[in-house]
């Protein structure tokens, strides 16, 4: 695995993101991620590779269901994928500040 191939990756996740949130056509949403990117983006930068290959899965599961036009199963997958998103933050957030005297 090379720091490209991670890179990449990162930037696919990114894509995607953006991507829904456009595609939502909610302007409130689309203001609040332009805002919160570079938060997100640090974030990533945190997450393992292991796990930004599973967070592909996520996105294929989520686009799968979205062309199913299933909405509330895709409301599901998609906070989900949140949930997990945000407990390996915070996980890594208090590993770190564990770490520092």
């Amino acid at each position: 695995v090379t720091a490209g191939d991670v890179r990449r990756g990162m930037q696919a996740g990114s894509a995607f993101h953006a991507l829904l949130v456009e595609v939502a056509g909610n302007k409130t949403l689309l203001r609040i991620h332009r805002h919160l990117q570079n938060r997100i983006e640090v974030t990533r930068r945190m997450d393992t590779l292991a796990y930004q290959v599973s967070q592909l899965g996520d996105h294929r599961a989520i686009l799968d269901t979205l062309g199913q036009h299933d909405a509330e199963k895709a409301a599901r997958l998609l906070g989900e994928h949140i949930a997990i998103g945000k407990e390996r933050v915070l996980r890594a957030l208090m590993e770190t500040s564990v770490q520092q005297p």
